[in-house]
């Protein structure tokens, strides 16, 4: 989580704070069914990826004409926790999207059916300087040396009041057949079948998603380009 020249003789103290999660898909893709298709990078340019299949039961699916985006709500084992994916009708309307989370969030116009899902197979790994992000949110006397108030934090002879230098946010997740992250499991393999007016759901171009636990979203984050 730290790398060696993020430190320096001032640090003082480092605050570590760190989340992970790692869970198989209720109902698996079948490692057979991936293949090589086209996904729309920033929802124009072709590229060849690595797309997964499913036709799962009992999924939750919803469609919002307000938001012109697809709802599906994928569920990990024991069904704790799962994975919210948001696909825009536009193959470029990621962008308008992003502009409403809280929309998003709120969306509760989920339906239980089968469907035919095609994700693709992909890997985030970023790390990313969040002090200016934070300054901007209204974070600042933290930051500040002469202002900065954290009495009772660190206390020590002859210690000046400490204030943040830096705050790092570092991000690794991983979606494929099995689940988030790798983790053993026992892998079903399912033949494609015909839509049979089963809903259809295929992730070819920029998309958000989120993962929550019990309700409470833990991740967000955003596919648009490989």
């Amino acid at each position: 989580m730290v790398s060696a020249d993020a430190l320096t003789s001032e640090t003082a103290l480092l605050l570590l704070s760190s989340l992970y999660f790692q869970g198989n898909w209720d109902q698996q893709f079948s490692v057979s069914s991936t293949r090589k298709q086209t996904f729309y990078n920033h929802g124009k340019q072709q590229v060849s990826v690595d797309m997964m299949f499913a036709s799962a039961r009992s999924v939750n699916y919803g469609k919002s004409d307000l938001l012109n985006a697809q709802f599906l709500e994928i569920a990990f084992e024991k069904h704790h926790a799962s994975m919210v994916v948001v696909l825009p009708d536009q193959l470029d309307g990621i962008y308008q999207l992003e502009t409403k989370i809280s929309e998003i969030f709120n969306f509760r116009d989920f339906c239980p059916g089968t469907v035919n899902i095609w994700l693709p197979k992909f890997r985030m790994d970023s790390t990313f300087n969040i002090d200016k992000i934070l300054q901007q949110l209204g974070v600042k006397d933290a930051f500040d040396e002469t202002k900065a108030q954290f009495s009772g934090t660190v206390s020590c002879a002859d210690c000046h009041s400490p204030y943040i230098g830096k705050v790092t946010q570092k991000t690794y997740l991983q979606i494929n057949e099995r689940g988030v992250e790798a983790a053993a499991g026992q892998v079903v393999h399912v033949r494609v079948p015909l839509s049979g007016g089963r809903k259809q759901f295929k992730a070819d171009h920029p998309f958000l998603f989120y993962i929550k636990i019990k309700d409470v979203v833990v991740f967000i984050g955003r596919v648009s380009a490989f």
